[in-house]
């Protein structure tokens, strides 16, 4: 028997739980979303059954909360930024959003992240 779940009731719930390892209330707030979104459109290995995953890696360090990456290099149309261990949603939707400012600007851009984390389904980065 398959047992259905309101989105934003999962979404409080993991919300809730990357505050309690120390995710400011936005940052959890993306987590969760990008988890909840996947499994709405349909990407369940993206989704909530990846949270277990993240929990373990907090626990074990391989994440690291209170990192949001840094700007290794940059030009006109080019970025490298250093993941610094922290969590693939938030490093990958900054790295996102500049490579869509570069390309604005220039015509084209490439943005690359070292260090970084799982980021689950790469489509929530550009729903916002």
């Amino acid at each position: 028997m398959t047992k259905t779940f309101e989105p934003e009731k999962l979404k409080q719930f993991a919300k809730t739980v990357f505050e309690q390892y120390g995710f400011n209330a936005n940052d959890s707030g993306t987590i969760a979303s990008s988890l909840v979104d996947a499994d709405m459109r349909g990407i369940a290995s993206h989704g909530m059954q990846r949270l277990g995953m993240y929990v373990r890696k907090l626990n074990h360090g391989d994440i690291l909360p209170d990192r949001h990456g840094t700007i290794l290099k940059e030009t006109a149309s080019s970025v490298l930024i250093d993941g610094e261990h922290g969590m693939g949603q938030l490093i990958a939707s900054q790295a996102t959003h500049l490579a869509i400012t570069k390309a604005s600007q220039t015509g084209i851009s490439v943005v690359s992240v070292r260090n970084s984390n799982h980021f689950g389904a790469a489509a929530t980065m550009f729903a916002k």
